[in-house]
């Protein structure tokens, strides 16, 4: 843009704190809203506010997994800001909290729900016993197939029980010694699997 000569432009900005912020942002101000007497002051100007009619009471996003569902959304029409009023229900505390409408709902991480979710190394009398429980009970549903190594037991005071995961097709074994004290569950080597299982 090319200067005019002789005029000169002049530009002021008015900046309203309560725009900038957000009435929303301002709700707090001078409280604390983890008090009882001030909590009753925070949600009597937040119903002020509703009824005249500068904020919105607004239905929580879908997929929210944040926030509880008796939580309660707000946003600023004027600014687009939005906030949670997480109730207060001991022992939680009430919570003024901003969100952000437009940011991506974040998605649990997957979980595992096969036999790689149970840790492997030594096992106590009572946890290899527990184990062996559970895995009776998947090889009875069919998660899980009990194999049976072709090869002798590594000596005659232990036993070893292979199980093989039908979902990631990884096997297992439980080691279990004579008087019952040292036991361990542990992934068994492909190349292990390849030569004693037939």
């Amino acid at each position: 843009m090319e200067a005019i000569p002789g005029v000169e432009f002049k530009f002021s900005f008015q900046i309203h704190e309560e725009s900038m912020a957000g009435i929303l942002g301002s709700l707090t101000d001078a409280l604390t809203i983890t008090e009882y007497e001030d909590w009753l002051i925070f949600v009597q100007r937040l119903q002020e506010l509703v009824a005249s009619g500068r904020v919105r009471r607004i239905p929580q996003p879908v997929g929210n997994k944040r926030f509880a569902k008796e939580d309660e959304w707000y946003l600023d029409p004027d600014t687009g800001e939005a906030y949670v009023h997480i109730i207060p229900d001991a022992p939680v505390m009430p919570q003024w909290v901003k969100v952000d409408l437009l940011a991506p709902v974040e998605t649990p991480e997957p979980h595992a729900n096969d036999l790689s979710v149970i840790p492997t190394g030594e096992k106590s009398r009572l946890e290899a016993k527990g184990l062996k429980g559970i895995l009776d009970f998947l090889v009875q549903q069919g998660a899980v197939e009990a194999l049976d190594p072709s090869s002798e037991p590594t000596s005659r005071d232990s036993t070893e029980k292979w199980f093989k995961d039908l979902q990631t097709k990884v096997v297992y074994r439980l080691i279990q010694k004579g008087n019952g004290d040292d036991n361990r569950w542990e992934r068994v080597p492909q190349s292990e699997v390849q030569m004693k299982v037939r």
